[in-house]
């Protein structure tokens, strides 16, 4: 976010915060969402943990930048090499 120094900074929380619970995972279901919130309540509510893990899986929050990149250039050559594993 460099033209937006205050959102890149937001963002980086945002990872720091919550990527060890997401970095790997693509899909998340309630229960899981839940879980992260009542872990991470030791500092805000898990209700507002739970409300802000909804907004940005909603908005399609990417956790883990560089293995989001890796998977896109895996699934590049995958489709090259014609989908042969």
């Amino acid at each position: 976010c460099g033209e937006d120094p205050p959102l890149g900074l937001w963002v980086v929380k945002q990872r720091r915060v919550y990527s060890k619970y997401f970095s790997l995972l693509e899909e998340y279901d309630e229960h899981y969402i839940e879980y992260v919130a009542n872990d991470l309540a030791k500092t805000t509510t898990a209700e507002t943990h739970s409300k802000r893990l909804h907004r940005l899986i909603d908005v399609g929050f990417v956790w883990d930048p560089v293995e989001k990149q890796w998977l896109e250039m895996y699934q590049r050559l995958f489709a090259f090499k014609g989908g042969d594993n």
